[in-house]
């Protein structure tokens, strides 16, 4: 009786021990989504943003230099 009672008890606590890393991996993987992926997909992103941003800028300010000149 008091071996069953102490599997019991050892299975219980098992069983908790599992359920609290099973939560915390519920937690952990979407976060750790977000942070390997999210914010590096955001940085690349945004730097080509930046760089687009930056062709356009420029090539708004260069004055045409193939325009036909009038007579």
């Amino acid at each position: 009786m008091w071996a069953l009672l102490r599997v019991v008890l050892f299975e219980w606590v098992l069983a908790r021990l599992g359920l609290r890393w099973l939560i915390g991996l519920l937690i952990a993987v979407p976060l750790a989504l977000v942070f390997f992926v999210g914010i590096p997909t955001l940085l690349v992103l945004g730097a080509f943003a930046f760089l687009a941003w930056r062709w356009i800028r420029k090539r708004q300010s260069v004055p045409p230099t193939s325009a036909p000149q009038a007579p």
